[in-house]
C-alpha cells in the first residue's frame, strides 16, 4: 500500500547473504577490523595534531643515572647490552591509536667525548711523540645501528664495544605528515671486571702488581658530570692514558678505551716490548760511541802505567825466551861448543787484545728495568737513544763512572783477567721529575690479589 511502512518487513526478511538491508540514511558498515583495534576508517582518519610526536620509552626496569636518565651497561665480559625501547605516537587525533599498525624507522648511535670524564682533558704537559695538545679530549666517532619496525617495539644491538651518549631517533608518517622523536641524556656505561679475572690473563706477578699501581685493575670510574656513569679511567698526569694498563704512548685505540680485554692485550704487548728493550740495553751501551771512547781511554791508561821509566830496560815481551845466563863475574857467557846447532829463538806470543766488556743484566735487573720502562725511561744516560723514541733514555741502571773524573769504573776477574764495566742503580735523587722516581718500589709494594700495599715505599 502506498505510504505504508516497510520497517517490519526489513527486520523479518534478511537478504540472501543473511545481512539485514540498510534502513534509509544508514551508512555501509566496515568489515575486516581486528577486535579492539583501530578500523581502517579510523586509521585513515587519524591525523597529527598540534604538538604530535613520537615518544620513546626505555624498559620499565632500566636503571637510572644520578640525573634520572636511562643508563645501559656493557657487561664485564665484555658484551654490549641489548636495548629494548618502545616507540609510540602521541598527539594523534581522529580515531583510535594507530601505533600498532604504524611503521617506524629508527637509528641508534653511541659516541663519546671525554670532556666530562675525570682527567679526560689533556694538560698539554706531555712531551712524547704524538702527545695530545693542551685542552684536547678523547673523542670517539659514533657507531650506528638502525632498521624499521611495525608497532613500535625496537631492539637495538651494536656490533662494537662502545659507551657514551646513546641517541635513538625514530620517524613515522601519519596522515601524510612526518613525525619524529629523539632521546636525550641516555647513556651506555662500562662495567669493571673482577680483579681475579684480570689476573688470569696477565703474564706474571710483576705485571699484576704493576696494574694495581696504574689503575687498581679498573677500566672505568664514575663520571660525576655525566650522571655518575662508569666511563673510562684516564691518567692523572693529563696525558690521556687510559684503562687498566693506563695506555698512553702510543695513544690508545677506541677498542682499548672501552674494551678492557683489548686494553690488557695492548698492555701485555707493551710490557713485553719494554722487557725486550731492557734485555738489549747492555749491548746497545757497549756499541755506543761514548762507551767506546771511555773504554779506549781506560785501556790507554793501563798501557801508559805499564810503560818503563826513562833509561830503564824494556820489559821482555810476554812469551819471550829467557836471556842466556852470564858467566863468572867479568867474563862472557860461554860460547856453544863447535858444531852445536844454535837453539831456535822462541816465538813471541802476540799481546792479548785489551777490552772492557759491558755485562748483561741479571734476571732481577731485567725485571726492574722493564718496570721502569713501562713508566717511561725519562732522562739521559749519556750513551744511547731509544730504538723507538729516537731520544736519550735513562734506564734503571747506568754505567758507573768516577764521580770527579767521569772515567769508567772497571772490575777485573782475577781468574780470567776479563775487564768489565760496572752497573749501578740510578739514585732516586738523580732521576728527572717526569714519571715516578720511586716507581719500582711502589709497584713491588702491592699485593697482586687485593691491590693493597704490603709495605712502605
Amino acid at each position: 500500500m502506498a505510504g505504508a511502512s516497510t520497517q517490519g518487513k526489513h527486520q523479518d526478511s534478511p537478504t540472501e547473504d543473511q545481512t539485514l538491508p540498510l534502513t534509509p540514511g544508514q551508512s555501509q558498515g566496515i568489515t575486516g577490523a581486528s577486535p579492539g583495534g583501530p578500523t581502517p576508517a579510523s586509521v585513515t582518519a587519524a591525523v597529527a595534531g598540534k604538538g604530535a610526536c613520537i615518544k620513546i620509552d626505555p624498559p620499565k626496569d632500566a636503571i637510572k643515572a644520578s640525573d634520572g636518565n636511562p643508563l645501559f651497561s656493557i657487561t664485564a665480559e665484555p658484551k654490549m647490552p641489548t636495548i629494548n625501547v618502545t616507540a609510540s605516537l602521541v598527539g594523534v587525533t581522529g580515531g583510535a591509536d594507530p601505533t600498532s599498525t604504524t611503521e617506524f624507522t629508527w637509528t641508534a648511535t653511541v659516541g663519546y667525548d671525554s670532556k666530562n670524564t675525570p682527567s679526560g682533558v689533556s694538560s698539554g704537559k706531555c712531551t712524547f711523540k704524538g702527545a695530545p695538545a693542551k685542552g684536547k679530549t678523547c673523542q670517539i666517532a659514533a657507531i650506528k645501528a638502525g632498521g624499521k619496525v611495525t608497532g613500535g617495539a625496537i631492539v637495538v644491538n651494536f656490533d662494537q664495544i662502545r659507551g657514551g651518549v646513546l641517541t635513538i631517533k625514530v620517524t613515522a608518517e601519519i596522515g601524510g605528515k612526518p613525525l619524529q622523536g629523539e632521546t636525550k641524556g641516555w647513556r651506555i656505561q662500562g662495567t669493571n671486571p673482577e680483579p681475579a679475572d684480570v689476573n688470569k690473563v696477565l703474564p706474571d706477578d710483576t705485571f699484576r702488581k704493576l696494574t694495581c699501581l696504574e689503575s687498581q685493575k679498573k677500566q672505568f670510574v664514575p663520571a660525576p658530570s655525566d650522571g655518575n656513569a662508569m666511563y673510562p679511567q684516564f691518567s692523572g698526569d693529563g696525558c690521556l692514558g687510559v684503562g687498566i694498563c693506563q695506555l698512553t704512548n702510543p695513544q690508545p685505540t677506541d677498542d682499548q678505551i672501552w674494551d678492557w680485554t683489548e686494553n690488557v692485550k695492548a698492555g701485555i704487548a707493551l710490557y713485553n716490548d719494554k722487557r725486550d728493550q731492557a734485555k738489549s740495553y747492555p749491548s746497545r751501551v757497549a756499541q755506543s760511541p761514548n762507551f767506546t771512547t771511555l773504554a779506549k781511554a781506560y785501556i790507554d791508561g793501563l798501557s801508559k802505567a805499564a810503560a818503563p821509566a826513562a833509561g830503564a830496560p824494556a820489559a821482555a815481551p810476554a812469551g819471550a825466551a829467557p836471556a842466556a845466563a852470564a858467566g863468572p863475574a867479568g867474563t862472557a857467557a860461554p860460547a856453544p861448543a863447535a858444531g852445536t846447532p844454535a837453539a831456535p829463538a822462541a816465538a813471541a806470543a802476540p799481546p792479548a787484545k785489551l777490552e772492557v766488556k759491558v755485562p748483561e743484566f741479571t734476571d732481577d735487573q731485567v725485571e726492574d728495568d722493564t718496570i721502569r720502562g713501562f713508566n717511561g725511561w725519562a732522562g739521559n744516560d749519556g750513551f744511547t737513544t731509544g730504538p723507538t723514541s729516537g731520544k736519550p733514555e735513562l734506564h734503571e741502571f747506568r754505567i758507573k763512572r768516577e764521580p770527579t773524573t767521569k772515567k769508567l769504573v772497571v772490575e777485573t776477574d782475577a781468574k780470567t783477567g776479563t775487564m768489565s764495566a760496572v752497573w749501578e742503580r740510578v739514585p732516586v735523587s738523580e732521576r728527572p721529575s717526569a714519571g715516578d722516581p720511586n716507581y719500582i718500589d711502589d709497584v713491588k709494594s702491592y699485593d697482586t690479589n687485593t691491590c693493597k700495599k704490603t709495605k712502605k715505599k
